[in-house]
């Protein structure tokens, strides 16, 4: 199960085991979002942001011609705070984007808060538990890495792999989504081990990233995710990028940890 295809349904088990091993059932005192919310602020330039500068999308097409049709990169600069439920449990994802850097926080309920970030330049993930003093840097990590992790779900090439790793026919249509105009998008894997994946999602071309999806087998819902906040137009201070100086992290390789999963 390591296609791309299936890397949303692979989000989900392994940000919950992954934060699990890392907090042995202790909740630690959370941050404040005050100093969260200082290193992040709304930004008032005038200038047309990125987002506005992109065409409007065109109704007239449906399927894969739609699809092929959308420029899906992302903004330079994104804040992404969502909800993800899966085996009953409803984990809070607050995603920050800064050029190729990225910082994940995951606040599962009844454990401390878990934070990731990713360094494509430097080919590292530090991972720590908020409140604790050692964490782990993985080193040899990559985008593929990153996405397997949970910590980023929308890369250039996403909406691609999901029309070429599908086992059958793409549906793909313009619809509303709280009056945000997506692209709603539903395809199926045939996977020998589990079976039919079916995954529906609404994907943002103003944004670059699904605001909702969902992951089926069979009949069985076993994942969903709700974008609650999203904006590109905030200055993201680059210090939320730079590990804490007094946690101790662990060097292990990403392509041996990976493999134990």
């Amino acid at each position: 199960m390591k296609k791309k295809f299936l890397a949303i349904f692979i989000i989900a088990m392994v940000s919950l085991s992954c934060v699990a091993c890392s907090n042995d059932n202790k909740k630690a005192e959370e941050p404040a979002d005050q100093k969260i919310e200082e290193n992040i602020s709304n930004s008032n330039e005038t200038e047309v942001s990125k987002t506005e500068e992109k065409e409007d999308i065109n109704e007239n097409l449906e399927g894969i011609d739609l699809i092929n049709s959308m420029d899906n990169k992302r903004p330079e600069k994104l804040m992404i705070k969502s909800e993800m439920t899966s085996y009953g449990t409803t984990t809070k994802v607050a995603t920050y984007y800064n050029g190729d850097m990225t910082r994940t926080e995951m606040d599962v309920p009844g454990m401390a808060k878990s934070i990731s970030i990713f360094l494509p330049n430097e080919s590292v993930i530090y991972s720590y538990v908020y409140g604790e003093t050692e964490g782990v840097k993985m080193i040899g990590a990559n985008t593929t890495y990153a996405e397997e992790m949970g910590l980023m779900v929308d890369n250039s090439d996403f909406l691609t792999e999901v029309v070429e790793e599908s086992s059958r026919d793409v549906i793909a249509r313009v619809e509303k989504l709280e009056g945000e105009e997506v692209i709603y998008i539903e395809a199926t894997e045939t996977d020998e081990e589990i079976g039919d994946v079916l995954v529906k999602m609404w994907y943002s071309k103003k944004y670059g990233t699904p605001l909702k999806y969902e992951v089926a087998i069979g009949e069985k819902t076993m994942m969903q995710l709700n974008v609650t906040e999203i904006s590109d137009n905030v200055n993201i201070d680059e210090s939320l990028f730079v590990p804490p100086s007094d946690v101790n992290f662990e060097e292990m390789s990403m392509e041996k940890m990976m493999e134990n999963w």
